[in-house]
């Protein structure tokens, strides 16, 4: 059975068909010469897709559009697996299929449309489409844990349509340092496209080297590094954050799209907040980065502890979720030093400790574990709507629970018994 589709070339939409048919035995033929934008508004064509758009198969009984239902179709053609040996499995194959369209094709969209230059770069719209694909990622990792395919012991269509809908992202953005923490939805994919039914399909494909990024205007903010140091006993003074104060509270580039969404100020998020008797973290941070730590030890248990009963402020343990992927202690440190930068709006309202605990080249890895005094009694929006909050395991602690609060403090202060742990003497401050 030989089918014909209108389509542009390369088409991982069509592909999905495509593989589908070497299943069933069915060739999904594309039609020659399609011009894109030309071919498909032919009065031929909108015959049979009065929208306009591809993918669109011509089938003896009539057209098919959308790329779900004619792989369906072409799934269909004849009985096979691809839709599970049971009923349950026909509808965890549906489960996954929907899955695909909406949790993974609409990020993929907004990361990948500025790239390919289909559509301005809105830098929220990216960050948010980049922890939206984070999540996927790591449910289909969990998943994926214990089972070589997403529904029973062989392909399904489950399979071939979640795997098409992520083959332009593992080509264009997951780099090597994106992808490290999915060892499982890694392997799953890598199994797929070798097998030859995809492999015929595909033919040339190879994961991306580099994370791709969208063309953008140049901006006039000039950043100055900082050196990560200890708290005083290790020599060199933390620096004051008299200054970092002064920045956050200098007007920001006008840099915003004028048709971006509008969006609580940051600021007013947290001024919102019931009023504090320890209204700022500033005196603390003062201390804590000028001072030996037994003084910011006792500091923090007049003015801190008593804050946090209050419900002024939280404590949060978070640690990084998949340490056997770190192997070398600069990876971890710029793993950090990532997360911090992507943190930088909310530093007025947060103080923070990461340490780095193992060996390198271990096989467990290199654990990155910290502790944060946070304004407010939950995780603030800064850190639960970034890219990096899907890898992170975040806790509040109770102040009362002794292992948990001396665990905290010995964290913040860079001494202790760290909980049995060994730490590499590396870490960094956001403060």
């Amino acid at each position: 059975m030989s089918l014909s589709v209108y389509t542009y070339p390369n088409n991982p939409r069509v592909w999905k068909a495509q593989i589908a048919g070497k299943f069933t035995g069915v060739e999904v033929n594309e039609v020659p010469n399609f011009q894109f934008g030309v071919t498909n508004k032919t009065k031929e064509f909108l015959a049979l897709n009065p929208l306009g758009k591809v993918p669109t198969l011509v089938t003896p009984e009539g057209p098919v559009w959308e790329s779900n239902a004619i792989a369906s179709y072409v799934a269909h053609a004849k009985p096979s697996q691809l839709f599970g040996s049971s009923q349950y499995e026909a509808a965890l194959v549906e489960q996954w299929v929907h899955f695909a369209s909406n949790e993974i094709d609409l990020p993929a969209a907004a990361w990948l449309y500025p790239i390919w230059g289909l559509v301005a770069e809105n830098p929220e719209a990216t960050n948010k489409a980049r922890s939206d694909i984070r999540s996927v990622l790591d449910t289909l990792n969990n998943h994926l844990a214990d089972r070589t395919f997403l529904v029973g012991e062989r392909v399904t269509f489950a399979d071939i349509a979640v795997s098409m809908s992520l083959l332009p992202l593992y080509k264009m953005v997951l780099d090597a340092g994106f992808r490290k923490a999915f060892v499982n939805t890694n392997r799953w994919f890598n199994t797929l496209i070798n097998q030859p039914q995809f492999a015929s399909v595909i033919k040339d494909f190879t994961f991306a080297a580099k994370m791709a990024k969208a063309p953008k205007a140049p901006k006039a903010a000039a950043s100055t590094s900082k050196k990560q140091t200890a708290p005083k006993k290790q020599a060199a003074k933390k620096e004051a954050p008299k200054k970092e104060a002064a920045a956050a509270a200098a007007p920001a580039p006008a840099a915003v799209a004028a048709d971006a969404p509008a969006k609580p100020n940051i600021r007013q998020i947290f001024a919102a907040l019931p009023k504090a008797e320890y209204p700022s973290l500033a005196p603390f941070k003062t201390t804590y980065c000028n001072e030996e730590w037994s003084t910011s030890k006792a500091e923090f248990a007049k003015d801190i502890i008593p804050a946090v009963a209050r419900g002024e402020y939280s404590l949060w343990l978070t640690s990084y979720k998949y340490p056997a992927e770190n192997k070398k202690l600069f990876m971890s440190s710029n793993m950090i030093g990532g997360l911090f930068q992507r943190l930088e709006q909310g530093r007025d309202y947060a103080l923070g400790s990461m340490l780095i605990f193992g060996e390198e080249e271990s096989e467990a890895g290199l654990e990155i574990i910290g502790a944060f005094i946070i304004r407010g009694t939950e995780l603030p929006e800064f850190i639960y709507d970034g890219p990096d909050f899907i890898a992170f395991d975040w806790r509040k602690i109770d102040p009362q629970t002794t292992d948990d609060i001396e665990f905290f403090q010995d964290l913040l202060g860079w001494e202790g018994s760290f909980a049995g742990k060994k730490w590499t003497e590396a870490g960094k401050i956001f403060k």
